[in-house]
């Protein structure tokens, strides 16, 4: 299926997809009837992102040998639910890191680490993100990139924003995207997004959990959709950290798309 016929599609994941910043989406196809869309964008960032659609009731375990990917013990005692996401998160990333080395990378393993983070190849700084229907992998070489985080969710409503909220953010951050006429329970999603992101983008100088307090919304500018986050200073010290970080939001047919874009 090509572009243009996505691009009349009703379903939101896809048209997040074709509308993520500036890129270029292209290589657009179906693989089955479980990824049901796959796409590849192109562009001058340096990154090499690729997102997938899939239907979950399509899955199956004997899916992970047709696509070439290793079935973690992390997943030993998950559900299929998880594995599906899994799954089509890994594959999403094994098609990234070929397009980022131009070499078949079917022999190459995404494994997780001790925290659940992809293990990435020597020099490459990645991140996956995934819904119940969609995946997205963003990677990049390591002497461009001092990190990449990306994160898709879908918005909460009012009755979940408000049971997270006060693990997401404070009232002052909140009140800077009220400010732009953001919704509430918009605004906590595009925070919550925005701070897993950031973890993401810093967590392989890290090393370890944190929480989404050591980030404090300092500024937001709606025009770029761009959040500036001033990170904690003792944390700065403890990590050799930018006392400043960045992440751009997108919000789209019912979804938040944030990304951590970290140059050396």
């Amino acid at each position: 299926m090509g572009t243009e016929s996505i691009l009349k599609s009703t379903n939101y994941s896809q048209k997040l997809f074709l509308s993520y910043g500036n890129w270029k989406q292209v290589n657009v196809c179906r693989l089955d009837n479980f990824i049901t869309e796959i796409g590849h964008w192109s562009g001058d960032t340096g990154l090499s992102v690729v997102g997938a659609q899939f239907d979950y009731s399509e899955y199956n375990p004997g899916l992970f040998r047709k696509y070439n990917v290793v079935k973690g013990d992390n997943l030993k005692f998950a559900v299929n639910k998880r594995q599906a996401e899994y799954l089509v998160g890994r594959y999403c990333a094994l098609k990234a890191l070929e397009k980022l080395s131009k070499q078949d990378m079917a022999a190459y393993t995404v494994l997780s680490g001790k925290h659940r983070e992809p293990l990435w190849p020597e020099n490459i700084v990645g991140s996956i993100s995934h819904t119940s229907d969609c995946a997205l992998c963003a990677v990049g070489n390591a002497n461009v990139f001092y990190g990449i985080g990306i994160d898709l969710e879908v918005i909460l409503t009012p009755l979940q924003a408000q049971d997270v909220a006060l693990q997401v953010h404070n009232t002052h951050e909140l009140q800077q995207l009220k400010a732009v006429g953001i919704s509430d329970h918009v605004a906590t999603t595009i925070l919550f997004s925005a701070k897993e992101s950031l973890f993401k983008g810093i967590f392989s100088q890290v090393g370890e959990y944190f929480g989404f307090e050591k980030a404090c919304l300092i500024n937001i500018n709606s025009k770029l959709a761009r959040l500036d986050f001033k990170l904690d200073s003792a944390f700065i010290l403890a990590h050799d950290l930018p006392s400043a970080i960045s992440c751009h939001y997108q919000i789209e047919n019912g979804m938040v798309l944030t990304r951590c874009v970290l140059y050396r």
